[in-house]
This record gives structure tokens, C-alpha cells and sequence, in this order.
């Protein structure tokens, strides 16, 4: 009867190293990001499979041992590049940096980078970790943000409709020129101030803060009540119609 062969401490140890790299692989590989690893050269050593994916590869194979330049347009890949060679020449980090990509399919997306530098034993630098987060969506939610209030401050500018807006204390936070005009103020003059006072009569302010302050918790909408210019010109004030939004 044979003698069961012993493994040896360091088949244990190659072993249990081959276990650990499996499960960083496997726990790699079910991140949405994209996390790569290369060397001082540029060439990718680590892929996981959003990054080769990602790059249009078939398999990862396709992509490690290669450059950005052999993946990407080189406009991209010089940009890449420039990135990474001032992390690996530094030995600094580049945390969340905006860069336009590529997906599968070869159509631009927007993608957060970070890149930090990988160094041995003795902190010597031989390459940089990398993790590269799709967030388009976002972008293009930001893009149609800044359309919307692009859009909207034209309006305001071109209205021939007084429009101020006023924060939640009735404190002027902008105005458009027809309000300038209406009553009589310059807007750099009056941001930051409570309305009220500067557009109502004596006589009717404690109604007019009683009005703003329904306007604010959206208990009223319009209301027309009397008003007076910067100059007092009217000197008794007129009666002006004001629509909440």
C-alpha cells in the first residue's frame, strides 16, 4: 500500500497563492468598473472583463500585453498616455479625472479615471492600477441641466415680464431686465435683499410679507396688490399682479 504523497510548504504556498488570484479575479470580474493594470510601458498586465469588454476585445487575451495605442484612436490613446506616464514618472495619483471613452461599440461615453501608481516591494514604480467609471448617463443628465437653465435664463432675459426669484427667507437671488425696469432698480444693487420692502407701499408691507411667505410654502399663487418703484415714481405706488412659481 502506497503512502499518500505530502504536498510540500511551498506547493501549499504556490497553491493557496493560485486560490487567492482565482477569487481576486473572479471578485474583479463582477465589477461594473473598468480595472486595469499596466506596466511602465504602458502595456496592460491586469484586465478585468467591463475593461476588455469595453475595449472592444473578444476576450482578454486580446488585450494584455498590448498599449492603448494598439486598442484605441490615437487621439485617445496619446491622452491616455500623457496620463499615465505623468503617474508612473510622478509616482502621484489622478483621482476622478473626466475623459471621454469608448464603449464596446465604438460610440464616445464619458468616463471617470483613476490612476495610481503601482510600485514593488522597495516602492519602486513599475506601472499603475487604473479604475474607469462609466457615468454618461450623469453627464448627459448635467448637459440637459445646463440646457434647461441656459434656456430658461433666455427666457427670463427676453421676457417682457418682470421675473424675480427669490430665495426661501424672500431674499433676491436674480431678477431679469423687465423688473429692472418695472421697478426701477439695478439688479446688482438689490441681490441678497428681502423683496418685500423694496417693492411695497408702507401700508400694505406686513400684507405683502404675509402674501411672500404663503408664495414660499405654495399656498398661493397670484395676487394683486399694491406697489411702488425705487425712485417712487409713482409716488402713491400702483397696482401690479404677481404670479408664484
Amino acid at each position: 500500500m502506497k503512502t499518500p504523497r505530502r504536498s510540500s510548504p511551498r506547493k501549499k504556498a504556490d497553491d493557496a497563492l493560485a486560490e487567492e488570484n482565482a477569487v481576486l479575479h473572479a471578485l474583479l470580474d463582477t465589477l461594473p468598473d473598468r480595472i486595469y493594470a499596466k506596466d511602465t510601458l504602458g502595456r496592460k498586465v491586469v484586465s478585468n472583463t467591463a475593461d476588455w469588454q469595453a475595449a472592444g476585445a473578444r476576450s482578454r487575451d486580446d488585450i494584455l500585453g498590448k498599449t492603448d495605442f494598439d486598442v484605441y484612436p490615437a487621439e485617445l490613446a496619446e491622452k491616455y498616455w500623457a496620463d499615465d506616464k505623468a503617474v508612473i514618472d510622478s509616482g502621484q495619483p489622478i483621482h476622478n479625472r473626466e475623459e471621454v471613452g469608448r464603449d464596446a461599440q465604438g460610440n464616445p461615453v464619458w468616463i471617470l479615471s483613476t490612476k495610481m501608481p503601482r510600485r514593488d516591494s522597495q516602492g519602486t514604480v513599475i506601472g499603475l492600477v487604473g479604475i474607469g467609471r462609466d457615468f454618461t448617463k450623469q453627464k448627459s443628465a448635467e448637459f440637459e441641466l445646463l440646457r434647461e437653465r441656459q434656456f430658461l435664463s433666455a427666457l427670463s432675459v427676453n421676457s417682457p415680464v418682470a421675473v424675480v426669484v427669490l430665495d426661501r427667507q424672500g431674499q433676491i437671488l436674480s431678477c431679469n431686465p423687465a423688473f429692472e425696469t418695472l421697478y426701477g432698480y439695478d439688479s446688482a444693487d438689490i441681490l441678497g435683499k428681502e423683496l418685500d420692502p423694496l417693492i411695497t407701499t408702507a401700508g400694505t408691507l406686513d400684507e405683502a410679507h404675509t402674501y411672500t411667505e404663503q408664495a414660499i410654502t405654495g399656498s398661493v399663487h397670484a395676487i394683486s396688490t399694491r406697489r411702488r418703484r425705487g425712485d417712487d415714481h409713482p409716488p402713491a405706488g400702483f397696482q401690479g399682479a404677481m404670479h408664484f412659481l
